[in-house]
């Protein structure tokens, strides 16, 4: 490869073989013209130069070789995937003899929880994405979810938490508040919270008890005040339409808050015996509706940037027909992540990985499990 002036770059033109920022960044792809966007984001960086065994034409050719040619370091690195998804799976078993302990006994070890959630505070500043990619991934039990809720929970809060910049010690908080927000559940009948159908009024109204019923739980297992609250108030809303205490946003504990927008985000995106998972972009989609005002923005905005419009893990098409994952996050335009194109395999077998923009390569929709297939 060579270096190739910015400078003489005609926004709109193709090259023959990849464009780097670097040996290991790919920015656009031989199908993919070179939008003035690009171009605009390159000169305020301040790059005066980009990478390419390639040329630069007005037109695109279809070549074989030049597509054999894509090779880019594989970014979803398999093992790394891999001990993110034992990682989560260990999580998810963890939480489940948790409650089911706390069901047979009313017992909850608040310290044990804690340095459990300190690893994965440890193993998202490490694995962001690769965990996200996971639990986004990962088949969501319809029957005896709460396990799985739990953990999904934990890991979105902390992210979330991770975004407006909550130091460590806040993070395990947040943490262990939204492993355990759901406690009082065990206090119900199963058929209760795991109904098939719509609910009785008498079913509703014993529902409606879980808040109160996980704080006392948690009082009674010397968890902090700051802790307990959240499994009272994660169902309040902004516009105090929530219940238990029908609180106002400002009423309503930063914690509880977070929690309330991602457990709100993980029932849409995981199955539920009375419903089907949808994918993560109707998800962030129904969050950025916000419909009636009833969760903070503030809360919605810091999960859009640390997930993306189309979160990772999620399947997506390409404004040139390909199909692609996303696997990063872009921090400066939620909008447009970082995808990796599956239907397209270089010569060393790995798929190219590129920066989506307006300008240049844009997501048109996400991708149902059907199309993949």
């Amino acid at each position: 490869m060579e270096d190739f002036a910015i400078k003489n770059i005609v926004a709109g033109n193709y090259f023959t073989e990849p464009l780097y920022l670097d040996d290991g960044f790919i920015l656009t792809v031989p199908e993919t013209p070179v939008g003035q966007h690009l171009l605009k984001m390159l000169d305020k960086w301040e790059f005066a130069s980009v990478r390419t065994g390639g040329t630069q034409q007005d037109f695109y050719t279809s070549d074989d070789k030049a597509k054999r040619k894509v090779a880019v370091s594989l970014v979803n690195d398999g093992t790394k995937l891999a001990a993110a998804e034992a990682f989560f799976n260990g999580l998810v078993s963890y939480a489940m003899n948790v409650f089911t302990k706390a069901a047979l006994n009313g017992k909850l070890p608040y310290h044990e929880i804690a340095e459990k959630v300190r690893e994965v505070v440890e193993e998202l500043k490490v694995n962001r994405r690769y965990l996200l990619q996971v639990q986004q991934e990962a088949k969501s039990p319809t029957a005896g979810y709460l396990g799985s809720h739990a953990v999904r929970s934990t890991i979105l809060s902390i992210v979330v938490g991770m975004q407006i910049k909550l130091p460590s010690h806040r993070l395990i908080e947040l943490g262990v508040a939204a492993f355990v927000h759901e406690i009082g559940m065990i206090k119900l009948p199963t058929n209760v919270y795991e109904s098939k159908g719509e609910l009785s009024a008498r079913d509703k109204e014993m529902l409606s008890f879980h808040p109160a019923f996980g704080y006392e739980l948690l009082k009674e297992n010397n968890f902090p005040v700051g802790i307990s609250i959240v499994a009272m108030e994660h169902h309040e809303r902004e516009n105090g339409t929530g219940y238990p205490r029908r609180l106002f946003g400002q009423q309503i504990n930063l914690y509880s808050k977070i929690v309330a927008v991602v457990c709100s985000f993980e029932a849409i995106t995981a199955n539920r015996p009375y419903k089907k998972a949808r994918n993560g972009f109707d998800g962030i989609l129904d969050l950025l509706k916000n419909q009636g005002q009833i969760y903070d923005d503030a809360v919605i905005k810091a999960l859009v940037q640390a997930v993306s419009v189309y979160p990772i893990g999620t399947f997506v098409l390409l404004s040139t027909n390909q199909k692609a994952q996303v696997i990063d996050t872009n921090q400066l335009s939620p909008r447009y992540p970082i995808v990796q194109i599956v239907d397209v395999t270089g010569a060393d077998g790995k798929n190219p990985v590129v920066e989506t923009s307006p300008g240049s390569l844009y997501i048109v929709r996400s991708l149902t499990r059907n199309e993949l297939a």
